[in-house]
């Protein structure tokens, strides 16, 4: 066949310059930047190869027919080329996939983790108040609005030298009590019934003093048939008896009246009443 080898040499190897050409691009910009200089080496090197055949051409005709010598050294010379050049951008392509590999571990894994380039001081969370935190606020500052005036802790601190006191307390969670200069009656009868609350956790009575402990480990001292309320649930009122026994009301079914008129002179003063806010 006359003159068909080396045409179909130079389509082979212009076919393999255009798969060298695109095989690196669908892989990332990256790879195709390091593989660049590579690949226009290998179409570099085709371009040699076909140089070569048609400078074969001119000097012998190109209706010459090749003889198989011929027709092997060129495949040689093409199989070199061609193998050198793929290598050559192999090694571009896998060197742009471990680039690639690396800078997505760094931004992907590492940065996150160690908040590298970060300069900023963190920013404080802001944790916004439930529904139910907001209602018990809301309810507490109606109780202290509804149930007030409330006396100053120099006033509350001279209720431990008067006798019969039975000043309504608000026993908080941190442990602090503060007292009302308004109070309840109690007569063992409704709407007072018995009930122990959950706050409440062990009691001791002492003469006309009452000590309990409750669920948040504070100890509050008052005395007996002192109304207190708890601040997380201000709707029930409760007082402790004589007898130690524990007695609750809803708050909305008493009637407040003023301290003052109601200080039982039984009760002795308590040096150990518990005050704070």
């Amino acid at each position: 066949m006359k003159g068909g080898f080396p045409m179909f040499a130079r389509k082979f190897a212009w076919a393999l310059g255009v798969i060298a050409f695109f095989t690196t691009y669908p892989f990332g910009v990256i790879p195709a930047i390091f593989s660049g200089y590579f690949r226009k080496r290998l179409v570099s090197r085709i371009k040699t190869f076909g140089y070569i055949i048609r400078r074969a051409d001119k000097s012998r005709g190109k209706r010459t027919p090749y003889c198989s010598e011929e027709k092997e050294d060129l495949l040689e010379q093409l199989w070199i080329l061609v193998f050198n050049g793929f290598k050559e951008v192999a090694a571009a392509f896998v060197a742009g996939i471990v680039v690639v590999l690396l800078a997505f571990f760094v931004f992907a894994v590492v940065q996150p983790t160690f908040n590298l380039g970060d300069t900023t001081s963190p920013q404080p969370v802001q944790t916004l108040p439930t529904p139910e935190t907001t209602l018990r606020s809301t309810e507490r500052e109606q109780f202290m609005k509804d149930y007030g005036p409330w006396l100053s802790t120099e006033d509350a601190l001279a209720l431990r030298k008067t006798f019969g006191v039975r000043n309504l307390a608000l026993v908080n969670t941190n442990g602090g009590v503060v007292y009302s200069e308004n109070t309840f009656a109690f007569l063992g009868e409704e709407p007072w019934k018995p009930m122990r609350p959950p706050e409440v956790v062990s009691l001791r009575i002492d003469e006309t003093r009452v000590t309990f402990a409750t669920n948040a480990g504070r100890e509050i001292t008052l005395n007996v048939s002192q109304p207190f309320v708890f601040e997380g649930r201000v709707e029930i009122v409760y007082l402790i008896d004589e007898q130690g026994e524990l007695y609750g009301a809803k708050l909305d079914q008493l009637m407040p009246y003023r301290a003052a008129q109601s200080h039982d002179p039984a009760i002795a003063p308590n040096p150990d009443l518990s005050v704070g806010r």
